[in-house]
């Protein structure tokens, strides 16, 4: 899923809706991912770590890779999943974790729910004008 952006150079990443919602901005394309969980699940990406952060954009991605996936039960019967997703620059590296949290039979995944063009000089105004209509 994040394969497609190997070659290309991230310019934000943001988190809406408690990391629900997912959005890469890259000097060719907003992608939106959506973390979903099945029925009793809750699934959501944490906040990337600030400095990893910092010395990750701006820089172009040169390798998108995934992790197994890490469960971690409590003494109730509540698992809690994580995948990571690798993002790797000259500048730096970045982690992404998708966690979703059940009681042990359900599951989440990241699932790409828009893929824009990005406009460079004009993708701000446009971004405005959403937001005031």
């Amino acid at each position: 899923m994040f394969k497609e952006l190997a070659g290309q150079t991230v310019r934000a990443i943001t988190l809406e809706k408690e990391g629900q919602t997912l959005i890469i901005k890259t000097d060719k394309y907003k992608y939106t991912f959506a973390a979903e969980g099945d029925c009793c699940a809750t699934a959501y990406v944490l906040e990337p770590d600030e400095e990893d952060l910092k010395n990750f954009l701006g820089n172009k991605v040169v390798q998108a890779t995934s992790s197994a996936i890490k469960v971690v039960n409590d003494d109730f019967g509540n698992q809690t999943d994580t995948e990571f997703y690798n993002l790797r620059t000259h500048g730096g590296d970045l982690t992404l974790e998708l966690r979703t949290e059940h009681n042990g039979y359900y599951s989440g995944w990241l699932m790409l729910i828009g893929r824009e063009e990005v406009w460079p000089v004009f993708d701000d105004i446009r971004e405005e004008a959403r937001r005031e209509a």
